[in-house]
């Protein structure tokens, strides 16, 4: 059955919709669970950030009051945790790279074997 819709210029255009609930969640119109589901994710999003934070010592006045510090600290330790990690990297490299390699030779070696047959 035709629908009226706006294109992203407001012209309107037909489409068809075989699908009926497919075409209510994909309208432009802004519904009630949509505008929830954003905010809840924005408040898990908040709190999770907020918990890494407190673990960092970073309070609320710290950003306000020194944000430049404050900047130049998680900066730090980012960069600590980087420099810490990269270490770790390479030696897991040294050995994950050459196996993962060999797996994606088998991989083409076998896609090659049964075009053959």
């Amino acid at each position: 059955l035709p629908k009226s819709v706006c294109d992203s210029k407001g012209i309107g255009v037909q489409a068809v919709c075989l699908d009926p609930l497919f075409c209510e969640r994909t309208t432009m119109r802004p519904d009630l669970s949509r505008i929830l589901s954003t905010l809840f994710k924005l408040a898990v999003i908040s709190f999770i950030i907020g918990w890494l934070l407190v673990q960092f010592d970073v309070t609320p006045e710290d950003i306000f009051n020194n944000f430049g510090e404050t900047v130049r600290r998680i900066y730090d330790m980012a960069k600590g945790a980087i420099e810490w990690s990269a270490g770790y990297i390479v030696i897991g490299a040294v050995i994950v790279i050459p196996l993962w390699l060999i797996s994606v030779l088998f991989n083409v070696l076998k896609g090659r074997g049964r075009r053959n047959d």
